[in-house]
């Protein structure tokens, strides 16, 4: 089972919403389609259904990638599945529904590392619910090694803290949203073991530096091997990609 704590192979290569490059982001086909191709974790986002079911899908809106319209927090799980997930790709694949995560967890769980993005909610209560809730299937599971949580928002990185510091957290780092604060001495307050950062603003000093604090470092959305090569050079412990093939193919 992989492990965020005790990674055996750096770097560690992520299929950012699945292999979203050659299939619909965010889908089992899609993570079907990682696995395959030998990621060595598949990031995924999460938000919650009205009757507080976890939900795999970036927007807090169905409008971009089903055929559906409106809040995903509108509609119950049941009601969510009569949605096509694979709109986008133009009957490319056969209709699939917005997956849940308990079923993404069942399935991967044991066989591939998993980041879930906590999205964020439209209210306070909601995202304290999706927090709880997602923090119950990892112990459902069993897979508190294998799972690593993430977020670009301190408070609820801090939150699962809280709840259950052994599940490895990462700070997703956005200067704007976090006021040109030091992104290490942010994600080391919080207790973040990974930092997570755009790949166009890392450097050889930046990842130094979050190495000398004791923890990983990763970089999005890194889709061609220029930028992968250039992280690479500089040390990086994770590349988050949409071509989990193309870069496989040429950095290992």
């Amino acid at each position: 089972m992989f492990s965020w704590k005790k990674v055996k192979k750096f770097p560690i290569i992520v299929a950012h919403r699945g292999e979203s490059a050659k299939a619909p982001e965010n889908t089992m086909t899609a993570f079907r389609m990682a696995v395959k191709e030998g990621a060595d974790a598949i990031e995924l986002d999460v938000h919650l259904t009205r009757d507080k079911q976890i939900v795999v899908i970036h927007d807090d809106k169905i409008d971009r990638t089903t055929d559906g319209k409106g809040f995903v927090c509108n509609y119950s799980l049941s009601q969510l599945k009569n949605f096509d997930a694979t709109t986008l790709w133009n009957k490319k694949f056969p209709t699939e529904p917005v997956p849940a995560l308990d079923n993404v967890l069942s399935e991967f769980g044991d066989t591939i590392g998993i980041n879930i993005e906590i999205k964020k909610e439209r209210t306070l209560t909601g995202q304290y619910d999706l927090i709880m809730k997602c923090i119950e299937l990892v112990s459902k599971y069993k897979l508190s090694e294998s799972i690593l949580f993430s977020s670009f928002s301190i408070k609820v990185i801090e939150k699962i803290g809280e709840l259950d510091f052994n599940i490895p957290r990462g700070l997703l780092y956005d200067p704007l949203m976090h006021s040109l604060k030091s992104p290490i001495s942010i994600a080391k307050s919080i207790g973040a073991k990974y930092l997570i950062m755009n790949h166009r603003v890392l450097t050889k000093k930046i990842v130094r530096s979050v190495h000398d604090n004791d923890m990983l470092i990763g970089g999005f959305t890194v889709n061609t091997i220029r930028q992968a090569d250039r992280l690479l050079r500089y040390g990086i412990d994770m590349i988050i990609t949409n071509h989990v093939s193309h870069i496989l193919t040429n950095i290992r």
